[in-house]
């Protein structure tokens, strides 16, 4: 069975998982700008833990964006180290999808559901993306975009609002018109695996050197591995 490490950061959590013999384990710490501390050693414990070796994965892959650059930096850069160190491929998944689906997962949010996910950007804007619960996940029903935070759709009832944005006051009008609020939950990399075994599977890799995340603010600029 496929082997995957997992690590997710672009929010103020970080987290590490395995999939492993068809199982999870993750460990996760919610402690804002101490991603560059933590990552590294949670990774350490989490294959101590599970008595797997980095030899042992068959492809590595990290919550790619949009969210905080320093937080894709780290990420990406460690599964870049790691993944190079034994000749694997990484795997790209959108944060944002993985964030509907750890509120799937952790809120019990039934199927045919719709998920509005919005993260704060700074310089009053915001990522967005929209999303409908399955029984088994979520599916996209739009792009990720990055909008300014007066040009966010204006939604109906009926809807479940997910991601930092949503404690911003100017979406509070709409927030009201939520079924649930949680503006304080973060992605997690339990939930990048799932996304993460389909594209593997699906050939959907890169090389390591290859790897960047999905900043969607094309301002931002990305060396990769072989350009530094």
């Amino acid at each position: 069975m496929t082997t995957i490490l997992a690590l997710e950061s672009s929010a103020d959590a970080c987290s590490v998982a395995l999939l492993r013999h068809g199982e999870i384990v993750q460990l996760f710490e919610l402690a804002p700008r101490q991603h560059t501390k933590l990552m590294l050693p949670l990774v350490d414990r989490l294959l101590q833990d599970t008595g797997c070796a980095l030899g042992d994965i068959d492809a590595y892959a990290f919550g790619a964006g949009p969210g905080s650059f320093t937080g894709l930096r780290i990420a990406v850069g460690l599964v870049q180290g790691l993944a190079f160190a034994v000749d694997r491929p990484v795997v790209a998944v959108p944060s944002l999808h993985a964030l509907a689906l750890t509120a799937v997962r952790t809120l019990g949010v039934a199927a045919g559901q719709s998920i509005a996910v919005a993260v704060d950007a700074r310089m009053d804007e915001v990522y967005w993306a929209c999303f409908t619960s399955t029984a088994d996940g979520a599916e996209p029903q739009d792009d990720v975009e990055i909008l300014p935070l007066a040009a966010v759709p204006q939604l109906q009832s009926g809807f479940i609002a997910v991601g930092s944005a949503w404690g911003l006051e100017a979406l509070a009008p709409m927030a009201v018109n939520a079924t649930a609020v949680y503006h304080d939950l973060s992605p997690q990399a339990h939930d990048l695996l799932p996304l993460a075994l389909q594209r593997f599977e699906l050939g959907e890799t890169t090389l390591a050197a290859d790897a960047v995340p999905e900043y969607v603010r094309n301002t931002v600029s990305w060396k990769k591995l072989s350009e530094q």
